[in-house]
């Protein structure tokens, strides 16, 4: 668990295993140095370093799969079928 502090509110917000796993996940995918993360209270965009997320979270800890930004899920690349003809035609 990590504690976070927003600098546009300054209320503190926690993250837990499994968010910070898919934010390191997501990271390493991109590689990025940091991750954004938005404020539960006031939506301001917090961005916190990859390092720091790193070092709350166990070494052994499984990483989520994440897909690529770009590749949507598969039932948006097949095919439509033809469309139904409409009433009264």
């Amino acid at each position: 668990m990590m504690q976070v502090r927003c600098q546009h509110c300054g209320r503190m917000f926690t993250l837990g295993r499994e968010a910070i796993a898919l934010a390191l996940a997501e990271a390493q995918q991109s590689h990025e140095q940091y991750h954004a993360l938005d404020c539960p209270h006031c939506r301001h965009v917090v961005k916190t370093r990859i390092a720091e997320l790193r070092r709350h979270l166990p070494a052994d800890y499984p990483l989520p799969k994440v897909q690529p930004a770009d590749a949507g899920p598969e039932s948006e690349t097949t095919p439509e079928s033809e469309p139904s003809p409409k009433p009264g035609q």
